[in-house]
């Protein structure tokens, strides 16, 4: 890229931990660079249990499709389907998660619903329930 010398992709500024998870910042590469990094990673996987990769808007993409989202779903795809047990998702417009353990990856990333929001949906419910059954029984 124009910007190498500026800067260079390097573990220590495009790797980094949020909210328990690695998180990989593939911008500044070409995509057969960040295709190799996605594999390297997928080669083994983290203790977290998932892994976000970052791979921005593609401002710089020649075309419609920003080519490192592309390049990273393609390698995610690839390897989910050879793999059951691991999924992926986006998680916003230049962001992967891949998931290699759903019962270590945080929540948040799964898009497994926690227990207060199960007991809201439930007092939702139980509150429409008593409503109508009040109604009925007038």
């Amino acid at each position: 890229q124009p910007w190498d010398k500026e800067r260079p992709w390097r573990t220590a500024t495009h790797v980094v931990w949020e909210d328990q998870l690695p998180v990989i910042d593939l911008h500044d590469l070409k995509a057969g660079p960040a295709s190799r990094a996605v594999r390297a990673v997928l080669e083994h996987p983290p203790d977290a249990g998932a892994v976000v990769f970052v791979t921005g808007r593609g401002r710089h993409s020649m075309g419609d499709t920003p080519v490192l989202k592309k390049a990273t779903e393609r390698a995610l795809r690839k390897a989910c389907g050879a793999n059951a047990d691991w999924s992926f998702r986006a998680i916003g417009a230049a962001r992967w998660v891949w998931i290699s353990d759903r019962n270590k990856a945080p929540k948040q990333v799964t898009g497994g619903a926690t227990w207060p929001l199960w007991l809201g949906f439930f007092l939702l419910a139980l509150a429409f329930l008593v409503g109508l059954w009040g109604k009925v029984g007038r």
